[in-house]
């Protein structure tokens, strides 16, 4: 008798042990899912896929700054033009993302010193304020004078108009 009894309680011990095993699998797959899906909408990083498929960093605050660094290894002199075409394209993106309100762009390229080394450093930047990110008609990027309108912009020298 005492053997039924526990050969019982070993019995119902173990379906309650498998029954919770099966159980949390079940309970962990919708929140890693969640999770990487979080992670996949990023909707700064979807504004900047878009247009550029160099390697980038994008830095974001809670409070609507976002910086995002791109590194080019195929900017040459002269090629302004395509980093302020480009630029304008993000912009526009981003304005599309309510959570932004201060963007800035910074460009890097390979950069030669005066001994030959080539290291990669800063050759455009610009940056826009909350206030006139929010004024500028994004709908017309193509048009639009960027250096004029942005309160703020830098240039390395060997970086041709």
């Amino acid at each position: 008798m005492k053997k039924l009894f526990y050969i019982g309680a070993l019995s119902a011990f173990l379906l309650a042990a498998c029954g919770e095993d099966e159980a949390k699998p079940e309970e962990e797959k919708p929140v890693s899912a969640e999770i990487e899906q979080k992670q996949e909408k990023n909707p700064v990083e979807e504004a900047v896929k878009t247009v550029i498929k160099d390697d980038y960093e994008i830095v974001e605050s809670d409070d609507g700054l976002v910086r995002i660094n791109i590194k080019d290894k195929k900017i040459h002199e002269g090629s302004k033009s395509q980093i302020l075409k480009k630029s304008g394209k993000i912009f526009a993106e981003l304005s599309k993302v309510e959570s932004i309100q201060s963007p800035s762009i910074y460009w890097f390229a390979p950069l030669t010193d005066q001994y030959g080394n080539e290291e990669m450093g800063e050759v455009y930047g610009i940056f826009f304020d909350a206030e006139t990110f929010k004024k500028v008609n994004w709908d017309n990027y193509e048009k639009l004078d960027l250096e004029a309108i942005a309160p703020g912009y830098k240039q390395h020298e060997s970086l041709k108009d």
